[in-house]
């Protein structure tokens, strides 16, 4: 908003910047939003354990910037990792919700981080 402000008030240096940063000689943001559209792309990546409020979150906040958004599952990204896991250490992690010990815990969690 301040960038756009800047811009509104006839700031050539950030206008010039502006332009050279989204690649397109002439051009003049409309709006906050109308700028964040061509600057910022959001990206939720779930998995089977996400909610569907996270994901909605996740995608109304995106609009309310005017970013781009994605929404991907990762799930196989997951599997893949957890496998990896489960090869070097010899056996498969566990939340502690289901037996595993804290530093399992941890590495699942970053896993799906």
């Amino acid at each position: 908003r301040l960038l756009v402000a800047e811009v509104a008030a006839g700031n050539t240096t950030a206008l010039a910047d502006l332009q050279r940063v989204v690649g397109e000689d002439g051009y003049t943001p409309s709006s906050a939003q109308e700028l964040a559209g061509r600057l910022f792309y959001t990206c939720y990546m779930g998995t089977v354990n996400s909610s569907q409020e996270t994901r909605d979150r996740a995608r109304v906040l995106a609009e309310q910037v005017g970013a781009r958004h994605l929404d991907v599952n990762i799930d196989s990204v997951v599997t893949a990792l957890t496998a990896l896991f489960t090869a070097a250490v010899g056996r498969a992690p566990r939340f502690r919700s289901a037996g595993g010990e804290a530093r399992e815990n941890l590495a699942l969690q970053n896993i799906q981080a």
